[in-house]
């Protein structure tokens, strides 16, 4: 019987840790920018670029992901920027884009901005958010009610 259950504990724990970070419908790759621009101009909502691996088997990377998607996903429009494939989609970025998103060791990374990406309205690192959860949501979620 111990056997068995140990066996059960361990799926559930690999299965948990292979999952892919679930980005919301309505949500855009990179290569989508513009539309994603369109949408957000459209809709009177900022952007929110969250720099992650979404295939990451990190638990840690994938909570503070889904922490960062949860926080924004009512207000913005996110576009999925892939810690993977930086070099292809980095010369595309705003300029204040690609500013705020130097400071971090680690991903994830959230960068909110207007609807033109011309201006950041908030930023948040995983190092702030590991630091203090709970206040670092607050600090995200109070900089874009501010905008």
């Amino acid at each position: 019987m111990k056997l068995i259950i140990s066996l059960l504990v361990s799926m559930v724990f690999s299965a948990i840790a292979s999952a892919d970070t679930a980005f919301p419908r309505g949500s855009f790759e990179m290569a989508d920018l513009e539309k994603a621009k369109a949408l957000a101009n459209e809709e009177k909502k900022g952007i929110a670029f969250i720099y992650t691996d979404k295939l990451s088997t990190c638990g840690l990377c994938q909570g503070a992901t889904a922490a960062f998607i949860d926080a924004v996903k009512s207000k913005t429009v996110i576009v999925y920027a892939d810690s993977t494939a930086t070099k292809v989609w980095w010369p595309q970025l705003p300029e204040p884009v690609r500013q705020a998103l130097i400071p971090g060791k680690f991903i994830p990374k959230i960068v909110v901005t207007d609807a033109t990406a011309s201006k950041v309205s908030a930023s948040l690192t995983y190092e702030a958010y590991e630091a203090d959860d709970s206040k670092a949501i607050r600090g995200l979620k109070k900089a874009m009610r501010a905008e």
